[in-house]
C-alpha cells in the first residue's frame, strides 16, 4: 500500500453509515490542533537531520519538502535519543516509530506537504534520505516551519508562570509537569498514549489533581472518572481511588454534580466485601497484582522496598481509611446522613485498629501488615510504603509523628513515581515540608524528577529509569504530582472550603527562599508568594524563621487566612498592608492544613482577608532589616 503505483481496485467500496438513534453532545471540550516548532536541531555526519521539540507530542509531524530526484525519506520518532544523538525509534515499550515517505520532483520545484498518519508519542524526530541529499536536509534545517510537530490538544489555559521559585530544579520539574499535562491530556486521562492508551483509577486520580492545579477545567476528569466507574480495573486499591477522585474534585471545584449523579456507583468502589466485623480491618488474601482484587502496593515490584504481603495489608487499610472518610464527607454534603455516620465509624474504627495492631514501636514505623488475619502476627518488615500511606491517609498519634517522619526521611525515595505522591503528601501533612521539598528538588540519584530530565524525557516517566522498568515509557501524566504538591503545600495555597470559597496560605518553605504560585479556581486565580528574610532555614524540629514576606491576591467572593510561621527572637513585628496586623495563635479554633497536628508553636493566623492584594511582613524581635 505504501508502494508507488499501488492498485486499490480490490478494496471494498465505501458505505454510508446509518444515522445514530440518539446523538449527544460530548461532555468534554473539543481537542484543538496545535503545532510546535523545534527548539533545537542538528545535522549528523552521515546526512540526517534530528529535531528536538522540547516536549512530548502525542501526534505526528507536518513537513514541506522538495526533492530534486525520487527520494524516500525515512522518518523516525522517539521519546529519547541514542548515545550518538540519533533518535531511539525502537522504543523501550517495543513500539517501532518509523515511516517512509516518498517524494517525487515536481515541475514547479516547490515543496510538497506531507503529514504523519496515526499517532506517535515523541519528543525527537529524525529525517534520513535513502541517498545523501545535503541540499534537502539543509533546506529543512534552515527553515523554522518546514517541519512542525502537530497534535490534538485538550484546551489548556494554565499559566506558564504558575509556579516559580529560587530553586531552579523545582522550576524545571514543575515545567516538565506542566508541559506533560498540557500535551498529554488529549481526550481522556490514560496511563500512557505510547502504550496502553487506556485509563486506570489511580492514574486518573493523580492526573486529575495535577490538571486541576494547573487549569480550572474539571470536565475531562469527570468524563474519565465516569468511564472508570463503569469499567474498573484489577488491583485491590484501584477502585478506591475513584472515591478519592470524586472527593478531591469537589474540594477543588465546589461541585457535587458527579457525586450526586453517580453516588451508588461511587460507594460500590469501597472495599466493604473485605471488612472484618470483629477487628474493623480489611482482611483478604493478597492475591496476584495482575488479577482482580490482587494487592498491588507499588509497581514495578522492585519499587516495593521489600514489602511483605499478608492477609492484613497496611497500605490497603490506610488507603481505605482515607476513602471511607472521603465518602463520609461527601455523603454528609449530599444529605445522606446515615451513610455519612456509617462511613465515618468504619474509618475511625479502622484507623484505631491500624494504630493498635500495626505499629512497631522499636522501629518507629508501621509494619507491612499481619500474616494470617486480624489476630495474626505482625510481619517482620517495615517498608516505606506502609508508613507513607498511614501518614498520608490516617490519623497518627502525635507522639509518633516525629518518629514516622524520621523513618521516612531516612528511607529517602524508596518507592515508585506513583507512591512518591503519597509519600510527599504524607510528609507535608505532618509539617515536614522541608524533607518533601528536598525530595522533589533532588538532583542526585536515580529516583528523582531531575533524573527524568537528564535522560531527555519530554514528559514525566512511568518509572524513574529504564533500569527499574525496562519497558518504561516517557509519557505518563499521572507522574506529575509536583504540579499540585508545590502550590498546595510548599507555597501553601490550600482550600478550607470546597471551591476555595475560603482558603489559607501556609508556606512550608524549607530551604527554598522564595516561591510563588498561581492557583486557578472558579472565582478566579489565587496568586500567592513568599520570601524568607534573614538566614535561618526552618526545619521539621524547628520551624522558626528570622522573617518572611507573604503576598497574595484574593479573588472576589472568597476570603483567605494567612499562617505566619514562628519567628526567631519571639513575636517581633507583624505588618499587614503597611499597618500593624491583628493575629491569633494559629492553632486555636480554625482548620489546619497540617492534617497530622497543629501548626508549630508560635505560628500566627491572620484571618478573613477579603478580595484584593495583600502584603504581610513579619520580622523576629532581633531582626531589623534582614533580607
Amino acid at each position: 500500500m505504501s508502494e508507488v503505483g499501488y492498485d486499490d481496485i480490490d478494496w471494498a467500496g465505501a458505505k454510508v453509515k446509518p444515522a445514530f438513534d440518539e446523538l449527544r453532545a460530548a461532555p468534554i471540550d473539543k481537542p484543538e490542533l496545535r503545532e510546535w516548532t523545534a527548539v533545537d536541531k542538528w545535522k549528523t555526519d552521515d546526512g540526517r537531520l534530528v529535531l528536538d521539540f522540547g516536549r512530548a507530542v502525542a501526534g505526528g509531524i507536518r513537513m514541506a519538502a522538495y526533492a530534486s530526484s525520487p527520494t524516500n525519506l525515512v522518518i523516525r520518532y522517539g521519546e529519547v535519543l541514542n548515545d550518538d544523538r540519533t533518535v531511539k525509534y525502537r522504543l523501550s515499550a517495543y513500539n517501532t516509530y518509523q515511516d517512509i515517505w516518498h517524494f517525487e520532483p515536481n515541475k514547479l520545484k516547490v515543496p510538497l506537504s506531507a503529514r504523519t498518519w496515526g499517532m506517535r508519542v515523541f519528543r525527537y524526530v529524525e529525517i534520513l534520505p535513502d541517498h545523501r541529499d545535503d541540499e534537502l536536509i539543509d533546506t529543512l534545517y534552515n527553515s523554522d516551519t518546514a517541519v512542525m510537530a502537530r497534535a490534538l490538544i485538550y484546551p489548556f489555559r494554565g499559566d506558564e508562570k504558575g509556579f516559580e521559585s529560587s530553586d531552579e530544579t523545582l522550576n524545571r520539574v514543575w515545567n516538565l509537569c506542566r508541559k506533560t499535562i498540557e500535551g498529554l491530556n488529549v481526550n481522556m486521562y490514560v496511563d500512557s498514549w505510547t502504550r496502553e492508551r487506556i485509563p486506570y483509577e489511580a492514574d486518573a486520580w493523580l492526573q486529575q489533581r495535577a490538571h486541576l492545579a494547573l487549569d480550572n477545567a474539571p470536565a475531562l476528569g469527570e468524563y474519565s472518572i465516569d468511564f472508570l466507574l463503569a469499567n474498573r480495573t484489577w488491583p485491590t486499591e484501584w477502585p478506591m481511588y475513584l472515591v478519592a477522585a470524586v472527593y478531591n474534585e469537589w474540594v477543588q471545584t465546589g461541585s457535587l454534580k458527579q457525586a450526586r449523579e453517580h453516588w451508588d456507583q461511587i460507594v460500590s468502589m469501597l472495599p466493604n466485601d473485605h471488612l472484618d466485623d470483629a477487628s474493623g480491618l480489611i482482611v483478604k488474601d493478597p492475591g496476584e497484582s495482575s488479577h482482580t482484587d490482587g494487592d498491588l502496593v507499588d509497581w514495578p515490584p522492585a519499587e516495593r522496598d521489600g514489602f511483605e504481603f499478608g492477609r492484613v495489608n497496611t497500605v490497603i487499610n490506610a488507603l481505605a481509611v482515607y476513602v471511607y472518610r472521603c465518602a463520609s464527607r461527601l455523603a454528609s454534603e449530599l444529605g445522606r446522613n446515615d451513610e455519612a455516620r456509617k462511613y465515618f465509624r468504619i474509618a475511625s474504627r479502622m484507623n484505631r485498629a491500624i494504630n493498635e495492631k500495626l505499629w512497631d514501636d522499636k522501629t518507629g514505623a508501621y509494619v507491612d501488615g499481619l500474616d494470617t488475619g486480624a489476630d495474626g502476627e505482625q510481619l517482620g518488615h517495615c517498608s516505606e510504603h506502609a508508613s507513607a500511606f498511614v501518614l498520608s491517609g490516617c490519623r497518627v498519634p502525635a507522639e509518633r509523628i516525629p518518629r514516622v517522619v524520621e523513618f521516612l526521611h531516612g528511607k529517602g525515595m524508596a518507592c515508585s513515581v506513583y507512591v512518591a505522591a503519597v509519600l510527599l503528601e504524607g510528609l507535608y501533612k505532618a509539617g515536614a515540608g522541608t524533607w518533601a521539598n528536598a525530595l522533589i528538588a533532588a538532583t542526585e540519584g536515580e529516583r528523582t524528577w531531575q533524573h527524568m530530565i537528564d535522560q531527555g524525557a519530554g514528559a514525566t516517566m512511568e518509572a524513574w529509569s529504564l533500569d527499574l522498568k525496562s519497558n518504561t515509557t516517557y509519557s505518563h501524566p499521572w507522574a506529575c504530582s509536583p504540579a499540585y504538591l508545590l502550590p498546595r503545600y510548599m507555597v501553601g495555597v490550600h482550600p478550607l472550603e470546597p471551591g476555595f470559597r475560603e482558603f489559607v496560605v501556609a508556606p512550608q518553605s524549607g530551604s527554598v527562599r522564595e516561591a510563588s504560585a498561581v492557583v486557578p479556581t472558579g472565582a478566579g486565580d489565587i496568586e500567592a508568594s513568599y520570601r524568607l528574610l534573614g538566614g535561618t532555614i526552618p526545619m521539621p524540629g524547628d520551624q522558626r524563621v528570622d522573617g518572611i514576606e507573604i503576598t497574595l491576591t484574593v479573588p472576589i467572593g472568597t476570603t483567605a487566612d494567612v499562617i505566619v510561621p514562628p519567628l526567631t527572637g519571639g513575636k517581633g513585628t507583624l505588618m499587614l498592608n503597611g499597618t500593624e496586623a491583628v493575629a491569633a495563635d494559629a492553632s486555636m479554633g480554625m482548620p489546619t492544613t497540617i492534617a497530622q497536628g497543629n501548626y508549630p508553636e508560635g505560628a500566627r493566623r491572620i484571618h478573613g482577608l477579603t478580595a484584593g492584594r495583600h502584603v504581610i511582613v513579619a520580622r523576629g524581635a532581633d531582626v531589623k532589616d534582614a533580607e
